[in-house]
């Protein structure tokens, strides 16, 4: 069965109808959501917040590298004032203490080393595809 004439659960009223209003654009005071390049250089605290969140993202690896790298460092003192034969002993042609900070200070140092660049640059490189991203 058609029906032809006006549809009885719908309202003919003008007043009484629904109507969606949308906008073609986003609102021009609207915050953008990546920043640009240029937004570093500005003096505003826009810039200054950026740089400043990469500058405490850099200070944090480099606190999460500094700390075990001093205590591995710090190691080597501390047994020497605890066993004072340590500083005289040798092992085989070589002193004990080249042995030591030959063999177990130093790899780990590098392998520090090696980690704080991996670090940094994981660091740098999402900022920078934060300022990139379009």
């Amino acid at each position: 069965m058609s029906r032809t004439g006006p549809d009885p659960e719908r309202p003919t009223d003008p007043a009484t109808q629904r109507v969606a209003v949308r906008s073609g654009s986003p609102l021009p005071h609207r915050p953008r959501a990546v920043p640009d390049p240029e937004d570093l250089y500005q003096p505003d605290p826009y810039g200054q917040n950026l740089l400043r969140s990469l500058m405490r993202a850099q200070l944090g690896v480099t606190i999460a590298v500094l700390l075990p790298a001093a205590a591995l460092v710090a190691t080597y003192p501390v047994l020497s004032s605890l066993l004072p034969g340590l500083a005289s002993a040798s092992m085989g042609p070589l002193p004990l203490s080249v042995v030591i900070l030959g063999f177990a200070i130093y790899p780990p140092l590098v392998g520090l080393a090696l980690l704080y660049v991996r670090r940094a640059r994981r660091v740098e490189d999402r900022f920078v595809d934060l300022l990139h991203e379009q």
